[in-house]
């Protein structure tokens, strides 16, 4: 159970191609099953979904890695003008994209606080959700599955 090597690194400048819509670049290590799950056009609706529900993005925070297996995960803390959300870039065993998720925390999308929005929990497919503790409400864009 080794960490992916530069895994923080790529999944920050991953997510930076997100932000810039540049998806030839945010493709280029995806696995052959995450590729053959989305394409650019399904990217660019995806991100324009978060954008219209989350506003401007404003910047990233540190990112958190951690190993379940062969699969590495990294945490990203992203803001926008909506509030906070986690972007979490999943890698393989080989190194490649295995997934791509944005989970929403902060500002609830009926524009409420969410107190204490740090709790994750983990579904038995291996993908990370953020739950708010007051409410136990949570919500998530899975771009892909894990391998």
């Amino acid at each position: 159970m080794t960490a992916v090597p530069d895994a923080a690194q790529r999944a920050v400048a991953l997510l930076g191609s997100v932000t810039g819509r540049d998806w030839p670049a945010v493709t280029a290590d995806f696995s052959a099953t995450l590729a053959g799950m989305l394409d650019d056009t399904g990217l660019d609706r995806a991100w324009a979904q978060i954008s219209a529900q989350m506003g401007d993005y404003l910047g990233m925070g540190e990112p958190q890695v951690a190993v379940t297996g062969d699969r590495t995960d990294v945490t990203v803390p992203m803001n926008f003008d909506g509030g906070p959300m986690h972007a979490q870039v999943s890698f393989d065993g080989a190194g490649a994209v295995s997934g791509l998720h944005f989970l929403f925390g902060g500002q609830g999308r009926a524009g409420r606080e969410a107190a204490d929005p740090d709790l994750f929990l983990r579904c038995a497919d291996g993908h990370l959700y953020l739950a708010a503790r007051h409410t136990l409400r949570w919500g998530t864009i899975h771009f892909g599955l894990k391998q």
